[in-house]
């Protein structure tokens, strides 16, 4: 494949998503159906990237072995800034949400270069707009965008010290079977199909 149309991902995001599943090492295989990988890429210490489609291949397993639409909630929990590497400690030490939130976007991409966030700002609302840059099922978008929301909340309550409830998040899929269980996991108000999927804050 060619790596610039199929942009690589640090394999620890896949590790993570073993670990929320609360996979053996001897099911390890069920996670890379489909994928060609090797067991090795989700043990400890190994640092061999995987494609994005791979990756994408990687979560449709995840929602299978799951067996709940609402993995993505549980995974993106996980993802708090540290769990992102150079990227989480630069956003950690950032003096303000917006400082955090401009790095968060900068370097995004160097660790899950199928995607980015755009920032803009107007007189009442900074706006953060989530673009997914590859194919991928109808379900796996519902989960990346659940999990990219989840991940922007939890920078910015890094910095806050405090929950996040006076922001808006939009989400462009519909509202799911199980979506009372959002409240669980967003400290804000959440809508659904949204012509793109943002948070915005005062």
């Amino acid at each position: 494949m060619n790596t610039s149309e199929n942009p690589l991902v640090p394999s620890s995001y896949s590790r993570i998503i073993a670990r929320e599943l609360c996979m053996q090492e001897r099911d390890l295989a069920q996670l890379l159906r489909g994928t060609g990988l090797p067991v090795s890429i989700l043990l400890p210490g190994d640092a061999t990237p995987v494609l994005a489609a791979q990756q994408m291949r990687i979560l449709e397993n995840a929602l299978h072995i799951a067996g709940t639409p609402d993995f993505g909630l549980r995974l993106g929990r996980r993802l708090q800034p540290a769990t992102h590497g150079p990227m989480g400690y630069l956003v950690l030490s950032s003096p303000d949400v917006i400082s955090a939130l401009e790095s968060f976007a900068q370097f995004l991409p160097l660790r899950l270069p199928f995607s980015s966030v755009d920032i803009t700002r107007d007189a009442n609302w900074l706006t953060c707009t989530l673009e997914l840059k590859i194919p991928a099922t109808a379900d796996v978008c519902r989960l990346l965008q659940e999990c990219f929301a989840l991940m922007l909340q939890a920078v910015v309550e890094a910095v806050l010290g405090r929950e996040l409830y006076e922001a808006r998040i939009g989400l462009e899929h519909p509202a799911p079977a199980y979506h009372r269980l959002y409240q669980s996991y967003f400290h804000a108000p959440v809508t659904f199909s949204r012509s793109r999927s943002t948070l915005q804050m005062p």
